[in-house]
């Protein structure tokens, strides 16, 4: 029996009973064992990863995840009588200074898990593996590669613990391919777009080769054409394309659509014929205004800040995600793509050539006065790297407002955001030069010696720690050399700060918002 009162991540074992949760499991479950991990802290608190039974909506049974509630607030709770010891319980073998980042991880793939709606397979047979709760908890451990015999606490019969024997490692993949078809066809198809098509998948089966061009595809896919004409300049439209806008601000019941969409519409004319007053004859009737100038006759590119058709930069950038997702988790490679446009979205200083007025002058007619208008109002994505019509959009939108070296910059950012998000001691180095040194070839120095990016991730952590910290916070030496001090400062001041506020910080270090390098944090 492990000593309960040492800080670390444990695996505990129950008896399966019928609950108010478990009412529908299979006869025969009874008498078996539950598996679960609970990772008692050092400051006193608690936290459980356990797998359950669900119920889906057509009444199929599904594995299920709990993540980030103590064990008080958990399914897994003890009954009266019962306290920490009392049920079969081992420590994992984990070292002290990386039970953070090991928990990190394991509650990341629960989740993931969780998410991709794995079903619940129990009949009771040894020889043929199970997909139960316990499934979850193998998975974990060998995630960390921590073997069984390692993790069961003495004296469990691993035969009474079905879906001990199944890590999902198949059934993972497969789960989460079947779950984005289902999620496409039940997509609605708003203005026109069309639904990614099966064929383009790229989250394939377990052994599948990597489909780059699908992949890429699921990231530059057309989601109708209005998608593409709001991204342009109003006069840059043709009578078509202005058409086309009157069609759906006609068919619309959203209001704010609608006013949005007759705004555009109402600029696109004051360009074709000017805004002034309309002319009137002797008898007081309206004059028919000649046109200031013709209206496009062929469709032009969309135009990003940069002067470089939006669809060139998308096709750019997914290419740079396929790079990643080929050598690497293709889940990761989208993750990286999503988390690194939430940084532009909540970063709201870009504007050309650090000139505001550029941008107020070009959107004024569009109703949005902001120099970001094109970004505004767009919600952060979800981090699920699930390429789909929202992360499309934004993507888009982004090569818009920002222009290839932004939405690269942005990529940049995300990239080494998800190295922050499970940070563990070492790998400082590595990380932010893996994530920026592409962005500074010109100005890249011999391996381990001072870079950019070291210089850009010391001054904000400079600029964190003295925010969050306070007098507590000691300053680092500004080099460039990501060494020892560096590492372990970063890992205080991004505990204190978050990943998200570190990362606009360090966009902001790096010169990457034009003017917003100079805006103090205010976050």
């Amino acid at each position: 029996m492990a000593d309960q009162q040492q800080t670390g991540i444990y695996l505990e074992i129950k008896p399966v009973l019928l609950s108010s949760s478990a009412r529908t499991f299979p006869q025969g479950v009874l008498r078996r064992k539950h598996a679960y991990l609970v990772y008692r802290k050092a400051d006193g608190t608690t936290e459980v990863i356990r797998g359950g039974f669900a119920l889906d909506d057509d009444d199929g049974a599904r594995v299920s995840v709990e993540t980030g509630k103590t064990m008080r607030e958990s399914e897994d709770r003890y009954a009266n009588g019962e306290r920490p010891g009392t049920r079969p319980s081992r420590r994992l073998p984990v070292a002290p200074d990386r039970l953070d980042a090991v928990w990190a991880r394991m509650r990341k793939h629960a989740e993931r898990i969780g998410a991709a709606e794995i079903p619940y397979r129990f009949d009771t047979e040894p020889e043929d593996p199970d997909q139960t709760s316990n499934s979850v908890v193998r998975s974990l451990l060998d995630l960390e590669n921590i073997p069984l015999d390692q993790a069961l606490p003495e004296g469990i019969d691993r035969t009474q613990m079905n879906g001990i024997e199944d890590n999902l490692k198949e059934k993972l993949p497969a789960a989460e391919k079947r779950r984005v078809i289902r999620q496409k066809a039940n997509e609605p198809e708003a203005g026109g777009a069309e639904a990614l098509p099966i064929g383009a998948e790229v989250l394939p089966l377990e052994g599948e080769e990597f489909d780059r061009r699908a992949f890429v595809a699921s990231l530059t896919q057309g989601d109708g054409p209005l998608e593409e004409i709001l991204l342009k300049a109003p006069g840059d439209l043709t009578e078509g394309e202005a058409r086309q806008l009157a069609k759906r601000r006609l068919a619309t019941a959203d209001a704010d659509e609608r006013q949005a969409l007759f705004d555009f519409e109402q600029a696109h004319y004051e360009d074709i014929y000017g805004a002034g007053p309309a002319a009137r004859d002797a008898t007081g009737r309206l004059i028919q205004s000649a046109a200031a100038k013709s209206p496009n006759r062929m469709p032009i590119a969309a135009l990003g800040v940069d002067d470089r058709p939006i669809a060139d930069t998308v096709a750019a950038v997914a290419e740079q995600v396929a790079d990643l997702a080929q050598g690497g988790d293709r889940l990761d490679a989208v993750r990286a793509l999503q988390r690194g446009l939430n940084v532009l979205i909540r970063e709201p200083w870009r504007t050309p050539d650090f000139n505001p007025e550029v941008w107020r002058e070009r959107l004024r007619r569009s109703g949005r006065e902001e120099p970001y208008a094109l970004i505004a109002g767009v919600r952060p994505l979800k981090d699920d790297g699930l390429p789909g019509p929202k992360t499309r959009a934004a993507l888009r939108r982004a090569a818009a407002a920002w222009g290839r070296p932004g939405v690269e910059e942005g990529l940049a950012l995300g990239r080494f955001d998800g190295f922050a998000r499970n940070a563990e001691a070492g790998g400082l180095r590595t990380a932010a030069e893996t994530a920026f040194a592409p962005l500074f070839p010109a100005r890249a120095a011999q391996p381990g010696g001072p870079r950019p990016e070291g210089y850009g991730l010391q001054m904000a952590v400079n600029d964190l720690g003295q925010k969050t910290m306070g007098g507590a916070f000691r300053p680092l030496k500004e080099d460039g050399d990501i060494g020892p001090k560096t590492e372990a400062a970063f890992h205080d001041v991004l505990r204190a700060a978050g990943p998200d506020r570190f990362a606009s910080q360090l966009g902001k270090r790096l010169g990457f918002f034009g003017a917003a390098g100079d805006v103090a944090d205010v976050a």
